[in-house]
Formats: C-alpha cells, structure tokens, sequence
C-alpha cells in the first residue's frame, strides 16, 4: 500500500490529536518506489537550472565540491535510467548519462544511484558512476 504525503500528514495529525502513542506503520514513513526514477530525473534537471540549493537538498550528505559543480554544469543527456531495486527505505537507480560542463568536454557516466528513504522523501546517499 502506497501513501500520498497528504495522507502520511494526516496519520502524523490523526495520532498527535488524539494523544495516542502509536507505532505508524512502515509505508508512512518509506518513500515510493514508484518516484525513485524520476527524482534522479528531477535532480539532472536542477544541475542544468545551476540550482544548487536544489542540487544540495536532494543529498543526504552533499560532496563539498558541489556547489561548484552545479555552477559549471552545462547540461546533461539521460539515456536511461532504471530500476535496480526498491524496499520503500532503499533504493538503486541505474543510469545512463551524457553530461557538460562549460569549458569541458562532454562526458558518459553509467551506474547506479544509491537513495535513502528520509521522512517519505528520497535522498541521494551515494553514486557509484564510471565513465564510458
């Protein structure tokens, strides 16, 4: 069963108005394995908007380095990206990308993305690319 965040705050409400101490169950808490591909989309989109208050929030732990990476990326090209796997709490996005930056060569990453669940929402935990 999937939650929406509008319904994950309304079981955080329901149990905080009512006083009762319960254990919520694990789906309220876990992110959808549905939306694990797109957030890695989504955070491609935030290096080509130079976003770097975007870039920073989708890390758990951002790299030091990355704020001026995201200033001097150009763009980036996902050939593909998949599914590797999915527990709610966890997941491990394949990818396949193009990327720039300015003054650069082009370049090809592949691998995978590693996410963690944090309060419903996905975190980049760590990548673990290599250049074609």
């Amino acid at each position: 069963m999937t939650m929406t965040l509008s319904q994950t705050w309304r079981v955080y409400l329901l149990v905080l108005f009512s006083g009762l101490f319960v254990l919520l169950p694990q789906y309220a808490l876990s992110a959808n394995c549905d939306t694990a591909r797109s957030f890695v989309r989504s955070y491609y989109d935030d290096l080509e908007r130079n976003d770097v208050g975007a870039a920073r929030a989708k890390w758990l732990n951002p790299p030091r380095s990355l704020a001026r990476s995201v200033r001097n990326f150009e763009w980036a090209k996902i050939h593909s990206t998949s599914l590797n796997s999915c527990s709610g709490r966890k997941a491990s996005v394949y990818i396949d990308v193009t990327v720039k930056a300015y003054g650069e060569r082009s370049e090809s990453w592949e691998g995978s993305i590693y996410l963690k669940s944090i309060r419903g929402s996905w975190k980049i935990s760590s990548m673990r690319l290599h250049e074609n």
